[in-house]
């Protein structure tokens, strides 16, 4: 539930997030770049997106075209876009748009983008790496733009560059990373964490510390059980705190997923497997992830340490708190002490870090001392010693096996729990949420009173989008043909079958409507309101906070509350994400803030969330046997 940043653009900025892995999105990364010597003008306004010279391209093909040909065309084109797409001068000065402005994308031409490819002798794999590197070069310049635009306060219009070049080769090698780049596996954690107790103590006779493994059933129960405490510690009913969870571990696991869970792991590692059989969880531990995320909320390594030295004394309590009636008293009690032991030794290491970087103080501490996230962010990737003669990234792999243990791991994780649920429950997001649905069903309604004509188009352009030329699904269209004015129950799983159910989810539903090279039409933004109206129920504000919970978990609460800011609905997400927590989760790219919610909450409310699927049905269970 947390892949957290690197700086306070973004909260999940760790490559690889689970919604990556679990969400039933269509993705794309599909990019345009151009060669080194195009670059981003000085900061005056927002910069004006160029369309791409794919005209220019097939300029080349005629017989007798010239290059100067070739060159008047590509600037004949730049020139076109830049005076249709040239957004208002108000918006490069942190103003809202004019009525009517939109999101656009970035491509990118230049006079001999192609040319080199052309040669005869040149070969594919050359090729390839030309348009790549090239696109790589004008992706780093845009995101440098990007940054330069927040620091100065002004909104983002356009979205990343498209890549347009030819397809990687099949067979060419892939550059994988060395093995000091990986990051830690599931073995490499528990590995890490014998060595607990010797670094609390320093000392070396101490036994080995062991990670409590407990089965899937009784690791989801103990979640239920701390949540459904938080939870009531929040005002939250029971049935509230179990919908959260569940809408949270749709979004996260994709209804599937295991306590032990690494970012890129593989869906089907994640099988129950026969009494006796490890075969999966062997290899689901071994692999290498994404990013260090891990269990239901998928806590990152940096946002662990957070909770290990905020509120080691809250899951020590905790602990002994279980300990009264248990018959493993003692056992909890030694966890309980060795929990507040470390939250001690991680405080004074993270100092020892202040004090190594006099010139990064302000960066890691707040005017009061105390420790910002960016202190933990670069303690858990340092690879330099500690005092305790381990790295800052080998404590912090240590500490996140924590997260495996069936006493620990459950408290830890409801903490996390507790903070961005508590977050959302303010009256001002609830308001917000409440103007959001407003706002859709509003669209939806808008649809119903188009003319017949304009609402033909509009299903055949989203279909068109959908289908790619492949499978029509006519059936499906000719029921969204027929669809009476307001409600009805055409679009249910029953009245429309697997297959026709799960198209309209994941690939009608799913259409990025201005982060695409052409925007959808506004009677076809209309009609996915109107789609998603029908197959969801009319939208209630109270209805998005689990998506609301989400958002602020992805992007963190301060910027989770700007996207719903009805202002700025419009913005792409790369105004509240740095590049990494952009780039590491593909439910957030090319879609505008409020896309993104609407996606989340898609995504908790669709296959997904499906009671059929093995670990809904756990965790429907857990909390049923939580009294």
């Amino acid at each position: 539930m947390d892949r957290a940043s690197t700086t306070p653009h973004g909260h999940k900025g760790e490559a690889g997030a689970a919604a990556q892995n679990h969400s039933l999105e269509s993705q794309s990364l599909m990019y345009t770049g151009a060669p080194e010597r195009f670059s981003f003008p000085p900061l005056k306004t927002t910069q004006p997106p160029i369309i791409s010279n794919r005209q220019e391209a097939n300029d080349r093909s005629q017989a007798g075209a010239t290059a100067a040909d070739r060159k008047q065309t590509g600037q004949t084109q730049i020139d076109q876009s830049r005076s249709q797409h040239t957004q208002p001068e108000q918006a490069a000065n942190g103003q809202e748009p004019a009525a009517g402005s939109k999101p656009t994308y970035l491509s990118f031409a230049t006079e001999d983008l192609y040319s080199s490819c052309h040669k005869p002798e040149a070969s594919r794999a050359e090729c390839y790496k030309y348009f790549l590197e090239n696109y790589q070069k004008e992706l780093a310049g845009y995101w440098s733009t990007v940054e330069s635009q927040k620091k100065y306060g002004r909104p983002v219009l356009e979205f990343p560059p498209f890549y347009e070049g030819p397809a990687k080769p099949s067979g060419m090698e892939v550059v994988k990373p060395s093995s000091s780049a990986k990051l830690p596996s599931v073995d490499d954690m528990l590995m890490q964490s014998k060595a607990l107790n010797r670094l609390v103590a320093a000392d070396e006779s101490q036994p080995d510390f062991t990670v409590k493994e407990i089965t899937e059933e009784e690791f989801k129960r103990n979640y239920a059980r701390e949540t459904l405490r938080v939870g009531a510690s929040l005002g939250l009913t029971r049935a509230e705190t179990e919908k959260i969870v569940l809408n949270i571990y749709a979004f996260e696991g994709g209804g599937k997923a295991t306590h032990d869970m690494l970012s890129g792991v593989p869906m089907e590692l994640t099988k129950p497997e026969a009494e006796g059989h490890r075969e999966l969880a062997d290899k689901r531990r071994q692999m290498h992830p994404l990013s260090s995320a891990i269990g239901y909320n998928q806590i990152i390594m940096s946002t662990n340490l957070t909770f290990a030295d905020g509120e080691g004394k809250v899951v020590a309590d905790r602990l002994r708190e279980l300990a009264k009636d248990s018959p493993r008293k003692e056992e909890l009690e030694t966890k309980a002490t060795l929990y507040e032991n470390l939250q001690k030794t991680l405080h004074r290491e993270l100092m020892e870090m202040v004090k190594a970087h006099p010139e990064s103080k302000d960066k890691y501490l707040d005017k009061e001392g105390a420790p910002r996230y960016q202190l933990y962010v670069d303690f858990a990737k340092s690879t330099k010693p500690t005092g305790l003669g381990i790295s800052g990234r080998q404590f912090s792999t240590a500490l996140h096996a924590l997260n495996l243990d069936g006493d620990i791991g459950p408290i830890v994780q409801s903490r996390q729990f507790a903070q961005v649920v508590g977050h959302t429950l303010k009256e001002e997001t609830r308001f917000k949420l409440e103007l959001k649905a407003q706002a859709i069903n509003e669209r939806a309604d808008r649809f119903d009173f188009l003319p017949d004509k304009q609402k033909e188009r509009a299903i055949e352009e989203v279909f068109a989008r959908a289908t790619r030329g492949q499978d029509k699904h006519d059936a499906l269209k000719e029921k969204i043909k027929a669809l009476p004015v307001g409600m009805s129950d055409a679009l249910s799983k029953e009245n429309l079958g697997e297959e026709d159910w799960r198209f309209l989810n994941t690939k009608i539903l799913s259409q990025r409507r201005h982060g695409e090279k052409t925007p959808l039409s506004n009677a076809s933004q209309n009609l996915v309101d109107k789609l998603q109206a029908v197959t969801y129920g009319r939208t209630r504000g109270n209805e998005y906070f689990g998506a609301a919970v989400e958002l602020a978990n992805l992007a963190g609460p301060r910027q989770a509350d700007a996207m719903l800011e009805a202002k700025n609905a419009h913005l792409p997400t790369v105004n509240f994400f740095d590049r990494k927590g952009y780039e590491a989760n593909p439910v957030v790219q090319r879609r505008t803030a409020e896309e993104l919610l609407n996606a989340i909450y898609r995504i908790m409310h669709g296959p997904n969330a499906s009671a059929e699927l093995w670990g809904n049905a756990q965790f429907t269970r857990a909390f049923a046997q939580i009294e």
